[in-house]
């Protein structure tokens, strides 16, 4: 029988490699941005927005909640 507190300290570590490919980095803001890419990543993000409520009628959805109340 092996004691686990006899074992040197090589034998408890195992050394794993984990590979990341990136394929786009997108930064929504950076310390180094000029005014304009700060207002193109605005714009970018509402559009984003509107695209995401568009595609689940959200719209329409609470237009209709108002209509009826």
């Amino acid at each position: 029988m092996v004691d686990k507190h006899a074992m040197s300290v090589s034998d408890q570590y195992h050394h794993y490699q984990l590979d990341v490919d990136v394929n786009t980095v997108l930064f929504w803001h950076h310390h180094l941005f000029s005014l304009e890419h700060v207002h193109a990543s605005q714009i970018t993000r509402l559009y984003e927005e509107y695209v995401s409520r568009m595609r689940k009628k959200t719209v329409e959805f609470l237009t209709g909640k108002v209509l009826i109340s």
